[in-house]
């Protein structure tokens, strides 16, 4: 599930956050390449960007469910969770 998933993100994020700062170490300490920086903060972004997917994907599930019981969870969707409601918002926008 989206919620699992959400989960496992974190620890990638904190892997990728790590590969940033090992790369950026190395490159000045010159036994690295700014492409190494490079492909360690794209790595880093990849896993934030999937990471808010599945944030979105998890709050739109439950605005759904929400929809097709019929209960008032739309209100403390707008109200209760903020980011979730910004996600919701965007998604209008694109």
């Amino acid at each position: 599930t989206n919620a699992e998933k959400l989960k496992n993100m974190h620890s990638q994020i904190e892997n990728a956050e790590s590969a940033v700062q090992i790369a950026s170490s190395r490159y000045l300490n010159g036994i690295g390449l700014n492409t190494d920086i490079t492909d360690a903060a794209v790595n880093l972004e990849r896993a934030l960007l999937t990471s808010l997917r599945y944030e979105y994907q998890l709050a739109e599930a439950k605005v759904e469910y929400a929809r097709l019981t019929g209960s008032k969870y739309w209100y403390k969707f707008l109200f209760v969770n903020s980011f979730s409601c910004k996600l919701f918002c965007l998604s209008f926008l694109n």
